[in-house]
Parts: structure tokens; sequence; C-alpha cells
């Protein structure tokens, strides 16, 4: 016969220990950022701007990243552009592309899901310009959100897509 004081804080201790398992395991899995290092190709869909000939406007980028755990850093360069003045669409020739440099990171905490924020400093063709991209992951290839520039004020949806797109955009 066992004693039942024995049984009781056993059971008790092996039910702390499972539920410290499973709280462990969904908080580390919560918490987890997804890294988003890498080449990607950048599109952006002008939806709104003060400055007529930008609406409407489709620029597409080349983006590397380098992530260290929430902390992003890269370079962008714009490659491709639909525009008023472009209908048929330009292709920037390797010596024309504007660059930029980016930075940003992980927003919110462990309790919401993961959404990056990217800051572009864009030296354009008649003066700089910021531009933040709000960014959450669709999946491991596929990034989604919104676009707000100085720019013309403008602002609209912009999406990456990992690797060099459809484009056939070259790095060289």
């Amino acid at each position: 016969m066992s004693d039942p004081w024995i049984e009781s804080m056993l059971a008790n201790a092996v039910g702390g220990v499972l539920a410290t398992a499973i709280v462990g395991s969904a908080a580390y899995l919560r918490t987890r950022v997804p890294d988003i290092s890498g080449v990607w190709t950048m599109t952006v869909r002008v939806n709104k701007s003060e400055f007529n000939p930008y609406k409407g406007m489709i620029l597409t980028y080349i983006v590397m990243l380098s992530q260290r755990a929430g902390n992003v850093s890269g370079s962008a360069e714009k490659v491709y552009e639909v525009s008023k003045k472009n209908p048929k669409g330009y292709h920037y020739q390797k010596s024309a592309r504007m660059q930029s440099r980016v930075s940003g990171g992980v927003l919110g905490n462990v309790f919401q899901r993961k959404t990056f924020q990217l800051l572009f400093d864009e030296a354009g063709e008649h003066r700089s310009y910021i531009s933040t991209a709000t960014l959450r992951r669709k999946h491991a290839g596929l990034l989604v959100g919104t676009y707000d520039s100085t720019a013309g004020n403008s602002s609209g949806a912009v999406t990456l897509t990992k690797g060099l797109g459809l484009y056939g955009l070259s790095l060289r």
C-alpha cells in the first residue's frame, strides 16, 4: 500500500513538469522571429500621392537583407518602373539605379503576430527621400504590407518575393 500524500505529490510534480513543457514550447514557437535574410524582389504599387505623376506607379527593387535576431539592415536598388512617364515600363541600367539604405526590425511583442518595419533611405533622381514598408510574412518566400513615402507623400501596397523574381533581374 502506498501513501496517498506521496501519490498526490508525485501527480502534482508530473503535472507541473508537463504544463511547464507545454507552455515553454508554445512560448518558444511564439517568440521565434522568422529570418528574412537574403535577396528579395520588392514591388511597390503607389495608390495615393500628392504628386499626380506618382499615382498608379509600380516600382520594382532588388533588396538584399541581413538579419540578426530582430534587427534588419541591407540595401536596395530600383530596377524597374511603370509610370505615366514610362507606361510601357523602364528598366534602369545598372549604372543609373537609385540605391537605398535599408534598416529596421520586428515590431510588437511575443503575444503579437510578427510584423517587420523597414526604412528605406533613398537618394532619388532630384532629392533624397525616406520610405517605410510595414510587412507581414505570408510564408517563407512572401512578405506583404503597406508602403509610405515622403516622395510625393505617397502610399500604397508592397510585396517582397524571395529571390530575383519573374523579371529576370540581374545582380551584375
